[in-house]
């Protein structure tokens, strides 16, 4: 027995993060980008951008250990994103129409305080 063609698919599209451009990665260069275990650093309340695909623009979510952060500016291929002062060391979640991001799952944050110099 064959089965008839389908007239329409349902595809979801998931939210994926190719680069994190950080001050460190903007003045130091994309090879300073992480630290020797992988992890991004930023400074508490600083500002951000995530590079990828189907990143949902302004209406995505962005969280950084629970937190909800600021989206600043964005559309489907960057958002840029401003971490709160209280920020804390976590992994990055991006949720974009319902659907949360996979490959994100090792890109972790170090946050430093201003205070932490």
């Amino acid at each position: 027995p064959t089965e008839a063609p389908k007239a329409t698919y349902q595809m979801d599209v998931v939210p994926y993060i190719t680069d994190v451009e950080t001050n460190i990665s903007k003045t130091a260069g994309t090879e300073f980008a992480r630290s020797a275990l992988g992890n991004y650093v930023i400074r508490a309340g600083e500002s951000f951008t995530i590079n990828g695909f189907n990143l949902g623009g302004t209406s995505a979510t962005v969280k950084l250990g629970g937190q909800t952060l600021s989206i600043t500016s964005g559309n489907s291929n960057s958002l840029t994103v401003k971490s709160t002062t209280s920020s804390v060391t976590s992994f990055l979640e991006i949720e974009s129409n319902g659907i949360t991001s996979i490959n994100n799952i090792n890109i972790r944050f170090i946050v430093i305080s201003s205070n932490n110099r």
